[in-house]
């Protein structure tokens, strides 16, 4: 009786020919699945996984107009605020004005304070502030630093405006003053000023 090492032929273990890699799944394009070659999946285009997003330099100091800060979300309302009123008001100046040109009663209703041309050359003034003001206040939601200028520049005309009335006993101007100045204030200091430098940094560094 002699030995048989290989063993009858049924109890052989199976034979794989050619590679042994047979019958594993394929991955195209390199790809491994998950838990190989460091265990990261691939993501084509840069797409990232989900709770991942990616900041392209959307900091602090390089915001957008979209981005604006509270301050400047304020003080574009405040504006908009006084340009609205100031633009109302001088469409009353001009009615009466041009009510008074016609009617000699009217004109004798503004007590000889004021001609009619006087009041109808006051309201295209006023129309023109109220104007400037509320287009003022659209570009300085869009980061326009001329915006910004121009409230600057109303604000110290307003100012020196209430100073003059005040010798006349006159603080009917005191309420858009002082909207206008509180603006002011949150378009030049703090993160207003600072968003506004930024973007203007941004735009020189291109």
């Amino acid at each position: 009786m002699s030995d048989n090492p290989q063993g009858p032929t049924g109890n052989q273990p199976p034979q794989f020919g050619g590679n042994s890699d047979q019958g594993a799944p394929q991955y195209q394009g390199g790809n491994q699945p998950y838990g190989q070659q460091g265990g990261a999946p691939q993501y084509q285009n840069g797409n990232q996984p989900y709770g991942q997003p990616q900041y392209q330099g959307n900091d602090y100091g390089q915001r957008n107009a979209l981005d604006r800060p509270k301050a400047v979300k304020t003080a574009s309302v405040l504006v908009f605020i006084v340009g609205g009123l100031t633009a109302l008001a001088a469409l009353f100046l001009l009615l009466g004005g041009l009510a008074a040109s016609s009617s000699s009663e009217a004109e004798e209703a503004l007590g000889g304070v004021m001609t009619p041309g006087a009041l109808i050359g006051l309201g295209v003034l006023e129309l023109v502030l109220g104007l400037v003001l509320i287009f003022a206040g659209v570009a300085v939601r869009k980061g326009k630093n001329w915006g910004r200028v121009a409230i600057l520049v109303i604000a110290i005309l307003l100012l020196v405006i209430f100073i003059i009335s005040l010798i006349g006993g006159n603080f009917s101007g005191i309420v858009s003053l002082v909207l206008v100045v509180v603006a002011t204030i949150q378009l030049w200091r703090g993160e207003g000023a600072a968003w506004f430098n930024a973007l203007q940094g941004k735009q020189q560094a291109r």
